[in-house]
């Protein structure tokens, strides 16, 4: 693909952008994917140990 001399749209600033540096390079893309694998299970866990509220029965 021919470099462009000024990305004018979004979608070509979009396309330029490094982001294979940046989630080599950066320590916050890691450790918010080590924080999503650690998180992910307990929020589950928490989650289906609630019970389910029992139905309202009608009052009439």
């Amino acid at each position: 693909m021919a470099q462009m001399r000024y990305p004018y749209t979004l979608g070509a600033m979009v396309m330029q952008t490094p982001w294979k540096n940046y989630f080599t390079k950066n320590w916050v893309f890691k450790s918010y994917g080590l924080g999503l694998l650690v998180c992910v299970p307990i929020f589950a866990h928490i989650t289906n140990s609630i019970p389910e509220p029992a139905p309202k029965k009608a009052d009439h």
